[in-house]
Parts: structure tokens; sequence; C-alpha cells
């Protein structure tokens, strides 16, 4: 994506816009996760309980130091490294000034750290990660590409990021990322 338009979208992002985009896995609904309105709206969106958590995506640790602590920061970092063949998803302790809407009432939060160039654009951009979730309505099934993600959503995303240089982005054939708990490494989603 051109520098100025991605420019535009994290401009956006900081003003409480909802945006599309294809991740390391599956196509997802993000917004700035500092703004406890945009991660309200996000989940009117997608018809979502607003106990159910959210997974916050970005290309560096050191980006979720909002929310969580340095040494959960520096094991994150070790065991990404050592997982990077497969999108993982990690449940990680929270800060204790972890903002509450990102935890729904539980003391973790869902993290992924990703090399995506989009994603890593993004967040460099934002400099700090984003929330990801699957761009679907709750319950059915992702949307595959931009087109259905317009279908579903009408006028509720105010951007849709297509990745036009990464073509497994635009297939919609990925998974979604497998789920670990770091402080126990019991696999919650293979």
């Amino acid at each position: 994506m051109v520098g100025w338009r991605l420019n535009r979208v994290v401009h956006a992002l900081r003003k409480g816009a909802i945006v599309a985009y294809p991740s390391d896995t599956i196509w997802g609904l993000g917004c700035d996760p500092v703004n406890p309105l945009a991660v309200k709206k996000l989940q009117e969106i997608k018809r979502r309980p607003s106990t159910k958590g959210l997974i916050l995506l970005g290309h560096k640790a050191e980006q979720f130091d909002f929310c969580i602590d340095k040494s959960t920061i520096d094991t994150l970092q070790k065991e990404a490294t050592q997982h990077k063949q497969k999108p993982t998803t990690w449940v990680v302790p929270a800060a204790k000034n972890c903002p509450p809407w990102l935890t729904t009432g539980k003391q973790t939060i869902a993290i992924r750290l990703t090399d995506k160039p989009l994603i890593k654009a993004l967040c460099s951009l934002l400099q700090r990660p984003v929330i990801s979730t699957s761009a679907n309505l709750s319950g059915r099934p992702p949307a595959r590409n931009g087109l259905q993600i317009q279908r579903n959503f009408h006028t509720s995303v105010d951007f849709i990021i297509e990745d036009h240089d990464d073509h497994s982005s635009l297939s919609g054939k990925q998974k979604a990322s497998r789920i670990i708990d770091l402080k126990t490494g019991k696999i919650l989603r293979p």
C-alpha cells in the first residue's frame, strides 16, 4: 500500500476508524486498542459480546508495553522467535495498567507477533499494535476478501486495505492462528 494511503488509514485509526485487512492468518477487522469507543464500535459491528476477548496484533514485542510487563515482553519475544514457523497467538498476563476494555474482566490478554509487511508498516506508523479480530459477524465464517467484507459490513468498516503484493492474502484460504498460554505452554487452539 502506498505510504500516503497508509498514513491516511493510521490518522483515521487514531480517530476511531475500523479497518479491514489481510492479516498473517485470515482477514481481520481492527481498530486502535487504546480507543475504548473504537473497540466498542468494533464489537457492535461484529455483534460480538463485549466479554469475549480480543487479539492485539503487532510486529515487535515492545509495542505491547502499555498492556504487558517488561518481563512478559522478554518471554514473549523469546517464545515467539522459537515458534515462528506457524502464526501463534499468545495468552499472556495483562499488566495492572492494561486498559480494562482489552482484558474483558480477565487478567490476561491475547497477543500475536507477525512479520507481515503490511501489518509491520501499519503498526510502525500507529506506534502500537492493532486489534485483530476475524472479519465476520459473530458465529459466521470469516470473509475471504475485500469484496465479502464490503458485502457483509457495508459502511460499518471505514477502510478495506488490500495487499496486492501478497497473493496469499487475496486467496482467503488461510486459517486462524494457534493459541498458546505463555505461562503454562498449554495449546488452547491447535
